[in-house]
């Protein structure tokens, strides 16, 4: 078992005030934090595997870090044995109704995904093989 915080989250999120403004930055730079938090998931799988790992499931808590998870294995399916939800949302569409500041979750600001995919559709395409 490996626990991790991904870019943007828990201890490797920037403490100052202006923590927000670096995912803008890096938003403005044309990345966005959650296709990094994806990469890093993916990454990390990959060390793993080279280190002879058989098989890598994906477990998160809460929406953050559930739509990082979720978007990680749907761009690489075949890397994850699975993929383990605990208190997630249902549709991305909670996030658009829910009061959710800019400040307090960058990585949820990727407004392509709404348009384009909702959860059910990334947790089809981290089912596929």
């Amino acid at each position: 078992m490996l626990a991790l915080d991904l870019l943007f989250r828990g201890d490797v999120s920037p403490k100052d005030p202006g923590a927000p403004e670096y995912a803008q930055m890096v938003s403005a730079m044309g990345d966005r934090p959650l296709g990094m938090q994806a990469a890093q998931l993916i990454g990390i799988a990959r060390w793993l595997v080279g280190r002879g790992a058989q098989r890598i499931r994906l477990e998160s808590t809460g929406a953050r870090s559930q739509i990082s998870t979720l978007t990680a294995a749907a761009l690489e399916p075949a890397q994850f044995s699975g993929v383990e939800i605990h208190d997630g949302i249902e549709s991305l569409a909670k996030l658009l109704e829910a009061p959710i500041t800019y400040e307090a979750a960058p990585d949820l600001f990727c407004l392509d995904l709404y348009k384009e995919f909702d959860v059910d559709w990334l947790a089809a395409l981290a089912k596929a093989k």
